[in-house]
Order: structure tokens, then C-alpha cells, then sequence
């Protein structure tokens, strides 16, 4: 990398203002909008295994699992999935058994699939969404039963100009730096081909703990796969999933509806939080180049400078930031102090691939 000639001479905080200023010219016109939401929540609530047996008659359900001593089966409504809500029942002699209410309030107000739309959680629309969904329930047979929220979609959709920015951002993504307690999930592992499971972890990341888990995937390649629907969008979705370990220790409202209001007003600051410990609060990625000049040109000490180069090259050979990261020997204290001087820069240690190649 070359030092920028406008930099030299100046004191510390006048280079990074330039580096700034330098950035919002070399971005090219990149543009991505992103939009914040809720995609879907679930609540469960306490059955019996007559309870289940009964709306087992009642309704037409989907055998989805089934031990061969026949004391645990899961079933399967999907009657009302394509306006938004799906019910598990998990049916058992030997343990509690659970009515699980999965829903896409986007869809369940509108009436019809809503793939792409996402819910803001305010008051009035939680409320709208609690009768909708009680008339529903009630269809089904399931009528005064005390809901507990147990899972939380908080999502964003990122929209992207080109399938290329799409998948560019989703490599970054790929290598990112693990937080503790969290791993790598695949999606569809044991399921399908060894072709087909190559070709959707392609598209799709998740990583996962006790009380959370997080996903990036291809929205757009999703919806054509499964969907089989065809979107001029390109949209990378990141959904941030509590679960009801995480979800307990956010509020401690009383009802479903409350608890899921205290979550919508708190979804940027959780989203960004998650982020943060992802070393992922970055504007946009660079190339190796791009980053080398800007290192270059910052106020920090040479050997600072030298930690920093090793860190992005190292990253852009291994799976992963923390693998990088093993590799150097840095402890978490020191790895943090190097990304507060990323943060200071604004520039993300993972860089773009190299030709547009992702894997």
C-alpha cells in the first residue's frame, strides 16, 4: 500500500477525519438500505396428551415425529401457515405435553404470505395481532390457554444492487469472530444430498447458543428455492433469535402481548449489541489494498500498524476471525484493544475475497 500524500504532516485525528472523508468517495455509489423487524414469534402454553388427542381428531395434522413406543408424537398444523400461523403440538405420556403457536404477524394481518414484510411491534398492531390470532386458535379448538413467549425473531433485511454485493457481504459475514458459548450450526445437516446441503450453506450462516441464535441467509435465493417465488430484490436477511432462556432474562412482563411490546422498542439496541460482539458494526467491507493504505495512512504506532496487516491477512487465509485469531496467540484483551483501533479507522478486519471468489 502507498500513504496518501493529503495525510502526511497532519496530527492524528485530522488523518482519520480524511480517512473518512476518503472512504465516502472511493465507495463506489454502494447503497444498501436495511429495514428493521419483527419475522416471526412463537408462544407456547401447558396441554395434556387427551387435549392433543382431541384436536388430533378435530383437525387435519401432519405427523411430524413419532417414537416407536408411540408415548412422545410430534403433529403438525399447517392449515393456516400460508396466513401466518402454524401449530406444533408435542403429544407425550411420559412428559409435559405443549401447544406451540408459531407466527408471522406480517402475514396473520394481512391475511396472506407476507415473505419479505416485516412487523414493527407496536402497541395497537400487537393488539390487532392478538385478536386475529385468538379467532384463529379458536377455529382449531384451542381457546383459553395461558401463552408464554418462547422464541423472537428480531430481523433485518439488507438490500443490495447486485447479487455479487449480496454475496460479498455474506463471505464477510462467514468470518466473523465467534463471541463465547456460540457455534456454527449448518442448516439441513443429515438432511437431503451432500449436493443440496453444499448449495444451501452456501447461501445461509448461523450460529448458535443455549439462549440465542443468529442467521444470515440469501433471502431472495431462499424464496426461488423453497418458495419457489421469484423477487427483483436482492436481500441478505440477519435474524437475531431469543429464545426463551434470553427472552426471560430481557422482561419480565406478565402476558405474551407485553413481553413481546418491551422486546420491539428494545430491537435496535439488542441488534446492535449482538453486532458489537460480532466485530461487526463496521460501515462496509474494503479490499486487502484498500485496507492496507488505510492502515497506512492512520496515526498508529508502527508495530500497532504491523499487528493490524498480520490480522487481516491472516483472516483472509483462515475459516474465520477467531480462527486468526488462535493463530496469532492474541488473548481476547489484546484482540480487543486492536479492534477498538479498527473501530477508529471505521474499517472492518475481514476484507473482501479476492475475484469474487467466496469460498
Amino acid at each position: 500500500g502507498t500513504r496518501n500524500p493529503t495525510v502526511s504532516g497532519t496530527t492524528g485525528s485530522e488523518k482519520l477525519q480524511m480517512l473518512h472523508q476518503l472512504r465516502e468517495k472511493e465507495k463506489g455509489g454502494m447503497n444498501v438500505k436495511s429495514q428493521y423487524g419483527i419475522h416471526t414469534f412463537s408462544i407456547m402454553a401447558k396441554s395434556s396428551y387427551h387435549e392433543i388427542q382431541e384436536l388430533w381428531e378435530e383437525n387435519c395434522c401432519q405427523v411430524m415425529n413419532r417414537d416407536p413406543y408411540f408415548l412422545n408424537t410430534t403433529l403438525q398444523i399447517t392449515e393456516y401457515k400460508e396466513r401466518g400461523v402454524e401449530i406444533v403440538l408435542n403429544q407425550s405420556l411420559t412428559h409435559p405435553s405443549w401447544i406451540t403457536v408459531i407466527v408471522n404477524p406480517s402475514s396473520l394481518l394481512a391475511g396472506k404470505y407476507c415473505p419479505t414484510a416485516l412487523f414493527i411491534g407496536e402497541k395497537t398492531q400487537i393488539n390487532a395481532v392478538s385478536k386475529v390470532l385468538q379467532k384463529t386458535l379458536a377455529k382449531i379448538g384451542i381457546e383459553q390457554k395461558k401463552f408464554i413467549l418462547s422464541r423472537v425473531d428480531l430481523t433485518c433485511n439488507q438490500y443490495y444492487e447486485s447479487k455479487r454485493e449480496l454475496l460479498n457481504q455474506l463471505y464477510i459475514w462467514k468470518k466473523t469472530r465467534l463471541p463465547s458459548r456460540y457455534e456454527v450450526s449448518p442448516f439441513g445437516k443429515g438432511k437431503g444430498s451432500a449436493k443440496q446441503y453444499r448449495e444451501v450453506n452456501e447461501h445461509a450462516w448461523t450460529i448458535e447458543s443455549k439462549s440465542c441464535a443468529f442467521s444470515v441467509y440469501d433471502k431472495t435465493y431462499e424464496l426461488k428455492k423453497r418458495h419457489k417465488m421469484q423477487i427483483a430484490e436482492q436481500i441478505l436477511r440477519l435474524e437475531l433469535r431469543l429464545k426463551r432462556k434470553r427472552i426471560h432474562r430481557l422482561t419480565d412482563a406478565k402476558t405474551w402481548e407485553k413481553q413481546l411490546q418491551v422486546l420491539a422498542k428494545r430491537h435496535n439496541e439488542l441488534f446492535c449489541k449482538f453486532l458489537h460482539r460480532l466485530y461487526q458494526d463496521f460501515p462496509e467491507a474494503v479490499t486487502m489494498q484498500q485496507a492496507e493504505q488505510w492502515i497506512e495512512a492512520s496515526g498508529f504506532q508502527k508495530k500497532a500498524k504491523n499487528t493490524m496487516r498480520k490480522l487481516i491477512k491472516t483472516t483472509r487465509r483462515c475459516k474465520s476471525l477467531t480462527a486468526a485469531q488462535k493463530k496469532l496467540e492474541l488473548s481476547n484483551q489484546a484482540m480487543a484493544r486492536l479492534y477498538k483501533k479498527f473501530q477508529k479507522l471505521k474499517l472492518n478486519p475481514i476484507v473482501l475475497p479476492e475475484n469474487g471468489k467466496h469460498h
